[in-house]
């Protein structure tokens, strides 16, 4: 296991919203197994950054940086070869499309190279979603090569996996499925939890400012909820916060202050437009709900959680309109109905499950080189 050393490649950088939960935490945790895994990130030179956590993380002889002011695929692929040890075995494990497409052309650059595409999302589908039309070719373009190549895939949902499947036949010896896994060194139930039934029932939300989260509609129909609480976390400060009297409204909370905040809540909410790269999606933040043992509360979609949502009862609600929330009927969580939640998903969606899978994955492609 110590021979295998791995290439942890991302270009979405250190101020996305999923680079402690999704990147930093999982590939140190890799790191604490006995595997040798090095992270590169690219940074984008106008993004807005914390300063204490890139020195930080600049100073590291475990991370290295290479910064981007465009894109440009070769000249970075160039630019990250050079860096890395030269006639070694390596495993690039690259998150998401552009970083793997880079991966590709160093392993077309060098011997004892193999490629790990991970398979974050339908990004064809969200670029027409959003109008992106000219992104929308470049990406078809990039995952045509990607999936026409002898490399391997993990794939966030087998939804996903089916929907590439569709346009190009990939071979499943050579993928593994992992979804976006929550942090259960974070999120997970209070021990000390006890509900106080004659608390208002208490709703939080988890996300972006995107207009896809659809913060307002959900903010403008709870705020009017005699019986409710609702919570609501983002990124950065919610602009319309003020218009809403009855909503208690928090930004740029680490997990560790969201994992508390969440100590004292019973349902976690998520509102989605069911389009095709939401249905594909694993959203972190259901896992989230889950793993502080909440019942989750899905609007339109739960991506490829709905079928779980609606087929288990004890997971949560799936409603397919805000306005037929009026017929659910909600009630205080106890201990016991939060243990049940917390342990169903901690065994299938956590970030030490995904971990094994990587590392056997790993420990599988690196046969490859004897």
């Amino acid at each position: 296991m110590n021979q295998i050393q791995v290439i942890y490649i991302t270009v979405e950088g250190i101020s996305s919203t999923v680079f402690d939960s999704q990147v930093y935490a999982i590939t140190n945790e890799i790191r604490k197994r006995g595997i040798s895994i090095k992270l590169f990130i690219g940074q984008k030179y106008n993004a807005k950054i914390s300063i204490s956590k890139f020195i930080k993380l600049f100073f590291n002889k475990k991370t290295s940086f290479f910064f981007i002011k465009k894109l440009n695929y070769s000249l970075i692929a160039r630019k990250i070869n050079r860096k890395l040890p030269q006639n070694v075995p390596l495993i690039l494990h690259c998150r998401n499309i552009e970083a793997s497409y880079i991966g590709v052309l160093i392993k077309k650059q060098r011997k004892n190279t193999e490629v790990i595409y991970d398979v974050r999302g339908h990004v064809e589908s969200e670029k027409d979603f959003f109008n992106e039309h000219d992104r929308k070719i470049i990406f078809e373009e990039l995952n045509t090569e990607l999936f026409t190549s002898d490399i391997f895939f993990s794939f966030v949902s087998h939804k996903l996996y089916k929907e590439y499947n569709k346009l190009y036949p990939i071979d499943l010896k050579k993928i593994i499925f992992c979804n976006s896994a929550y942090n259960d060194k974070i999120f997970k139930l209070n021990k000390q939890f006890v509900s106080n039934f004659d608390e208002k029932i208490k709703i939080l939300f988890i996300g972006g400012n995107q207009a896809y989260q659809n913060i307002n509609s959900i903010s403008e129909y709870f705020n009017n909820q005699k019986n409710c609480q609702l919570y609501i976390v983002t990124k950065n400060a919610f602009k319309d916060s003020q218009k809403y009297k009855n909503i208690v409204f928090h930004s740029n909370l680490s997990q560790k202050e969201i994992s508390k905040l969440a100590d004292s809540i019973d349902y976690g909410i998520i509102f989605r437009d069911d389009e095709i790269f939401n249905q594909v999606s694993t959203p972190t933040k259901i896992t989230e709900y889950w793993g502080k043992g909440l019942k989750v509360i899905a609007i339109k979609s739960a991506g490829s959680y709905t079928d779980e949502i609606i087929n288990n009862p004890k997971l949560g609600y799936f409603i397919n309109d805000l306005h037929n929330f009026k017929n659910i009927q909600l009630s205080k969580l106890d201990y016991n109905a939060k243990a049940y939640i917390e342990n169903y998903v901690r065994q299938k969606y956590s970030m030490s499950t995904n971990i094994k899978k990587y590392i056997n994955f790993y420990e599988k492609i690196y046969t490859r080189f004897k």
